[in-house]
């Protein structure tokens, strides 16, 4: 049913999309100018989008509920994704990483020591 509603859907805009070129090729013709859509084709659009969302909703399965329990730690949740991919979850080793000797970012220079914003700002220029 879910679908049938959605390629309905589909079909309303398409002829939305029609009936506003007609309208439009109409207003051309008749040297008339074009302000807004007229509500007839609003409302189609409106319609459209709200039976696809509809259907949509409708077409997704089921979802589980969340099982919450007071005697489960937080600790648990680590260690079992660990069992299932300990390869994964292995923090890398720093001594025998490539890159054991790469900084992720500079050390920051210590408060007060003696340069100002502007004469960094000079420096870096």
């Amino acid at each position: 049913m879910a679908t049938v509603l959605v390629v309905g859907s589909v079909g309303l805009l398409l002829n939305a999309m029609l009936d506003g070129i007609h309208h439009r090729e109409y207003l051309r013709a008749s040297h008339q100018s074009y302000a807004r859509p007229p509500i007839e084709i609003v409302v189609q659009c409106v319609l459209a989008l709200l039976v696809c969302t509809w259907a949509i909703v409708l077409s997704a399965p089921r979802l589980k509920p969340i099982r919450v329990s007071g005697t489960r730690d937080l600790k648990s949740v680590p260690r079992a994704r660990a069992a299932a991919a300990p390869s994964l979850c292995k923090p890398p080793n720093r001594a025998t990483s490539p890159r054991s000797h790469v900084r992720p970012f500079p050390p920051h220079p210590p408060r007060g020591a003696g340069t100002s914003i502007s004469t960094r700002r000079s420096l870096a220029s």
